[in-house]
């Protein structure tokens, strides 16, 4: 392009190219129009991307700080004395287990049992 020298026209302000040297400049010119447009698109998907990130990086936060929460009500568990009063629950439920079998009453907590049942029909 830097080769291309321009003549000028004799009693004109416009200047004449060469017939090849025109179709150089030409070339030259429809190239770098599509090169421009595709820098548009790629600009327009940079930018979409861009913002993409930004909002999965807000989405990522606040998740990070839903995290924390429950962390933070997790360590507010006293696991010790859940597994305390697990184990007292677990002995009244073999206690009573045991009371159960002792007086064999095994049948009044089967499955098949109606639920309408009167006091006075059990006796």
């Amino acid at each position: 392009m830097d080769k291309i020298e321009p003549k000028p026209v004799p009693l004109s302000s416009k200047v004449m190219l060469e017939r090849s040297e025109f179709e150089s400049l030409s070339t030259a010119a429809k190239k770098f129009a599509a090169q421009e447009k595709k820098e548009y698109r790629l600009q327009k998907m940079l930018d979409a991307a861009n913002r993409m990130i930004s909002e999965l990086k807000a989405k990522v936060s606040e998740l990070t700080a839903e995290l924390a929460e429950y962390k933070s009500v997790r360590k507010q568990l006293s696991t010790a004395g859940l597994e305390q009063e697990n184990e007292a629950l677990r002995g009244k439920l073999r206690s009573y287990e045991v009371v159960i079998e002792r007086n064999n009453l095994w049948h009044l907590f089967s499955p098949k049992r109606s639920k309408t049942h009167s006091r006075n029909d059990a006796w």
